[in-house]
């Protein structure tokens, strides 16, 4: 049977992923690595009002792991952005995420699936549908910014690997907040001066990546590593729809045109997955 809350949960990840930029955006923030540093902070404090009812206050070497691997694919995918543009890193790491964490769930974890060939169509549908949807610059062929790309998508979609190989999914959730929020605290004192709206935009955007983590972790641990963490990659169909209907982002027919090709190709592909989880 379908798991409609592990369903759900991935849904509410996505549409926070797909949200977290938006306060970065709205206010024109451009000094990104003081944003990030303070995204810490807003994780963190997430992290300890949701502690009564998940979570717990010891240190997890696990999560503490994953919150580095985060922090570390994030910069990555910073300076990514930087080469080639979000248009094109967007897509293809929301991609190399996907492929990865269901290789890892499928052969490392040897999860169990009741439909492979649904799990297989709709892994190749989500990866294949995500480059039509971006909205952004297209021309960009700097090939250090496709490969910085490719590697933060295997970073973030490993995300899990020490969380299941040495702890549990809650146990874990505060930990990985603490060491995002340290090393973001480090990244702060190294960009000084602070600067009051990125630090207040990182915080912003910080407790609602924060939300997104939570619900994944829910996700993961209803869905499977196979299952779950790709179908939080739906964050992009979010983050697309913000460009367009509130940035005003796509003008050309063009763009439309591919933009809805490619999100009906995304979410056919989310309900093959989804459906090969029952």
């Amino acid at each position: 049977m379908v798991d409609y809350f592990g369903i759900a949960f991935a849904l509410v990840a996505a549409a926070s992923w797909g949200t977290y930029l938006v306060p970065i955006k709205k206010f024109g923030i451009d000094k990104i690595f003081h944003t990030q540093g303070a995204m810490g902070i807003g994780a963190i404090l997430f992290a300890l009002a949701i502690l009564p009812f998940y979570g717990s206050l010891t240190l997890d070497i696990a999560g503490l792991s994953a919150g580095a691997i985060w922090i570390t694919a994030s910069t990555l995918g910073i300076f990514a952005i930087k080469y080639i543009g979000l248009g094109r890193v967007a897509p293809l790491v929301g991609s190399v995420i996907i492929i990865t964490s269901f290789l890892w769930g499928l052969l490392f974890f040897i999860e169990q699936l009741s439909s492979l060939e649904f799990a297989v169509i709709g892994i190749v549908m989500l990866a294949a549908g995500m480059p039509l949807v971006a909205v952004g610059e297209r021309n960009s062929k700097d090939k250090k910014g496709y490969i910085i790309t490719v590697i933060a998508g295997i970073l973030w979609g490993s995300l899990f690997v020490p969380v299941r190989m040495m702890s549990d999914l809650e146990t874990s959730f505060f930990s990985m907040s603490l060491a995002i929020f340290v090393i973001g605290i480090g990244i702060l004192i190294a960009m000084r001066p602070f600067r009051k709206k990125e630090t207040l935009t990182g915080i912003a955007s910080g407790a609602i990546w924060n939300v997104g983590n939570i619900a994944s972790f829910l996700a993961v641990a209803a869905l499977g590593l196979t299952v779950g963490y790709p179908l939080t990659q739906l964050a992009l169909l979010f983050n697309v729809s913000w460009g367009l209907l509130y940035f005003k982002e796509a003008s050309q027919r063009k763009s439309f045109t591919a933009i809805y090709v490619g999100a009906a190709i995304v979410i056919i592909g989310s309900v093959f997955l989804s459906a090969s989880s029952g």
